[in-house]
């Protein structure tokens, strides 16, 4: 992991990168490039109209972390 890195350019054999001022190339076989993140909940409408109780939690709510998730997993279940 590579903090505060800006992709400049995806290239056929890798990134390059501009990271503190100076440019250099990353070698890859691929590349995932994911900007920003939003909640994904096509399915909570559906769950909400057939279910007394929906608890939605994690990314579905907000972009969380792993353990913010766990742990607002377990506070739903705790609810119920």
């Amino acid at each position: 992991m590579i903090v505060h890195a800006v992709a400049r350019e995806i290239l056929p054999g890798g990134v390059r990168i501009q990271v503190e001022g100076r440019e250099e190339t990353i070698e890859a076989e691929s590349v995932a490039y994911a900007v920003g993140a939003r909640p994904y909940s096509p399915l909570l409408d559906e769950l909400r109209g057939r279910f007394d109780a929906v608890y939605p939690v994690g990314d579905c709510v907000t972009p969380q972390r792993v353990r913010q998730a766990v742990e607002a997993g377990f506070r739903a279940g705790m609810t119920v």
